[in-house]
């Protein structure tokens, strides 16, 4: 199957967790190919058998071109195999919070794997206004990593299962 991963990622939470997914699709056979949303110029939804979209949560938002790209292409995304995932320092209900705010309610509803997989915030990696608003709002001083390998195995077998 012909399948696009598409992410947003500020600092590469978000485009590892694609990475590995791609990855992991292409051990099962499908075609794969991972793009950046928030570069031009992007991809061409129709051309697509299945789709996985996921972005890193800054400031409690999901990247605004990858929100653009899916409302663009809500439609289309409505009739295929899609996986939908956020990466973010947030755990339990916040972090659900986060997923469920980011994308639309049709497109949640009609996902066949939606998932969490953690985050990494490294403030000396950052700008120095995500720095500040990482110590201030998310009260992080130093490097923080959620990233959830079991998580993510979670939402890949979700979205095989859905392709069987």
């Amino acid at each position: 199957m012909k399948i696009l991963v598409g992410f947003a990622s500020k600092y590469g939470a978000a485009k590892g967790a694609a990475q590995t997914i791609a990855a992991t699709l292409k051990e099962k056979g499908h075609h794969v190919q991972v793009f950046n949303l928030t570069t031009t110029p992007q991809p061409l939804a129709d051309e697509w058998e299945a789709f996985i979209v996921g972005g890193s949560i800054y400031a409690g938002q999901i990247n605004g071109k990858l929100r653009g790209w899916v409302e663009k292409n809500e439609t289309l995304l409505a009739t295929r195999p899609l996986g939908l995932f956020v990466t973010s320092l947030a755990a339990g209900e916040k972090a659900l919070v986060y997923l469920e705010s980011s994308y639309p309610p049709s497109l949640l509803a009609h996902a066949q794997a939606k998932g969490v997989t953690g985050g990494i915030a490294d403030p000396e990696k950052m700008k120095w206004l995500d720095r500040f608003i990482l110590k201030k709002v998310a009260k992080v001083s130093q490097t923080k990593d959620t990233r959830d390998p079991e998580a993510l195995r979670v939402f890949i077998d979700s979205f095989l299962k859905a392709l069987s």
